[in-house]
């Protein structure tokens, strides 16, 4: 998916002193021994050339229909190779309508003709979803019937998949242009639905991964009062820090959702953008990675990443560099259809996530298809899971202790609705829980388990060489359980109660 843009980061730093000063193109010879393949090398070189050289004559373009573009103003600052867009005919955008009636083949629409939208299937009092893909990606891609069939599957919705695979399998630079056209005519469509068929635009839903998202942005500008806007993990490189009017923005539609999940530096190679761009900006699990994705992508860049030009990425590579990035896309699919309610909570960091101290604001919000729904608006975190199902339920446990230990703390919860898995509530390494210092925890559990009624813990002691300087038996002092779900606390009764090594020991909720 990110095949040039990591090419290109390097290119440029080479292709630096390449200015446009007074409008002259300048190139600067530079040595390299490449170890890739030679044409390769030479012609992703020929190509990016090209396009510094038909930025450096021209400053705006006019296609027909979909109007004009400049490269000037605010489009050409954190772009350090700036281009103008393709034509529609070269990005050769193609927009196909699912409903209940054609759940499977789809039917296609233009935003130039009138006759095959009054063909279709397509009815303007329902609400429409489109779906936008992103950076080398299609609207053929497995993520975009998964989600077209939870959605109809969900509700009975017009779903328009807008692929424009040709414009987005060029160079990052030009792709990230290639946005404004497409965004254009996603707009000319809805304006299409509402002069022929009598839609409204605050039924409208455009959901988009990565550039897909800022394609979204681009045709919520052009529209009056369009409805909502979903930015899946929306694409960073050239569009974080700019004016809002390059990329996404709160004021693109009346509710603009953001689900961040792969930001960071660009020493991180993050995809995503970091700043929060919408009504609501979720983080997931702080939003810079996600739990079962790689921690970090640098090794795997060196390596493999310039001397292959990343153009010819396998599993592996793949899952390094967009695992994160792409996890966006399935809690979105998940929240659909979820009877797990995916809700969030206003942090402004991660540490405080962890710690559990956003949870008792009661102004949450819910990451996903039903965000809409809550109230919690700005920053946002919630936790997950590192496989699917990711969403989980959150609690908070506070524990003192009458004792030194160090080790691993284990808890079951039981409740009116069931039991939950026995859960690590520490993490990976063991943890020193000194006398009477408070510990709490933000634990996730599968499922809902309705009113607490009981907890059994046990304790683990650490196998480390100084694990003989800490005892075996662990003596409470306090324990309480706060459900972020449903803000309640609860209190157990365990002051002086004794916890045997690797013995676990049920308590009851206080009443």
């Amino acid at each position: 998916m990110l095949s040039d843009v990591f090419f290109v980061f390097w290119l440029v730093t080479e292709l630096n002193s390449a200015t446009n000063i007074n409008n002259h193109f300048y190139l600067r010879c530079f040595y390299f021994k490449p170890t890739m393949n030679a044409y390769l090398f030479l012609t992703t070189v020929i190509g990016i050339t090209l396009h510094l050289c038909q930025a450096f004559l021209n400053d705006s373009i006019c296609f027909k229909e979909v109007g004009c573009f400049s490269k000037e103003g605010p489009f050409s600052k954190h772009r350090p190779i700036n281009v103008l867009p393709d034509s529609p005919e070269e990005i050769q955008t193609q927009f196909f309508l699912f409903t209940r009636s054609n759940r499977l083949e789809p039917q296609i629409l233009k935003f130039n003709d009138k006759e095959f939208l009054k063909k279709s299937n397509f009815v303007a009092s329902k609400d429409t979803k489109f779906i936008i893909h992103g950076y080398r990606s299609s609207g053929q891609k497995t993520w975009t019937k998964q989600l077209t069939s939870e959605l109809l599957k969900h509700g009975d919705y017009n779903v328009i998949v807008v692929d424009w695979s040709p414009g987005a399998r060029s160079l990052y630079p030009k792709a990230a242009s290639n946005t404004r056209v497409v965004g254009a005519e996603v707009s000319l469509l809805i304006n299409l639905m509402i002069d022929l068929m009598g839609a409204m635009s605050q039924k409208m839903h455009l959901i988009g991964h990565s550039l897909g998202a800022h394609v979204s942005g681009y045709a919520g500008k052009r529209l009056n009062k369009l409805g909502r806007i979903t930015g899946l993990d929306p694409a960073g490189p050239y569009f974080e820090k700019t004016d809002s009017v390059v990329r996404l923005d709160r004021a693109d539609a009346l509710f603009v959702d953001v689900i961040h999940t792969d930001t960071g530096g660009l020493l991180d190679f993050a995809i995503g953008i970091q700043q929060p761009i919408g009504h609501l900006d979720v983080y997931a699990n702080g939003g810079q990675y996600q739990p079962g994705c790689p921690i970090s992508k640098i090794p795997g860049s060196i390596i493999k990443g310039i001397s292959h030009l990343l153009d010819h990425l396998g599993k592996e590579m793949k899952h390094t560099f967009l695992c994160s990035h792409r996890r966006a896309q399935v809690f979105f699919i998940e929240s659909v259809n979820s009877g797990c309610p995916f809700h969030t909570y206003p942090c402004q960091n991660y540490s405080q996530l962890e710690k559990a101290n956003c949870l008792a604001r009661h102004d949450m919000g819910r990451l996903g298809f039903h965000s809409d729904k809550a109230s919690g608006r700005g920053v946002h975190m919630l936790k997950t899971f590192a496989d699917a199902p990711y969403c989980g339920y959150h609690y908070r446990l506070n524990i003192t202790g009458l004792s030194n230990i160090m080790g691993k703390i284990f808890v079951t919860l039981k409740g009116t609705k069931g039991e939950t898995q026995v859960t690590n509530v520490v993490g990976k390494r063991s943890r020193l829980l000194a006398h009477n210092i408070p510990f709490a925890s933000l634990f996730l559990v599968h499922k809902d388990i309705g009113e607490l009624e009981s907890v059994s813990v046990s304790y683990v002691k650490t196998k480390k060489i100084l694990g003989f300087i800490f005892s075996s038996d662990w003596t409470l002092g306090s324990l309480n359980i706060f459900s972020g779900e449903t803000h309640k606390m609860y209190r157990f009764s365990v002051k002086n109660a004794v916890i045997k090594a690797k013995t676990s020991r049920t308590f009851k909720v206080m009443d």
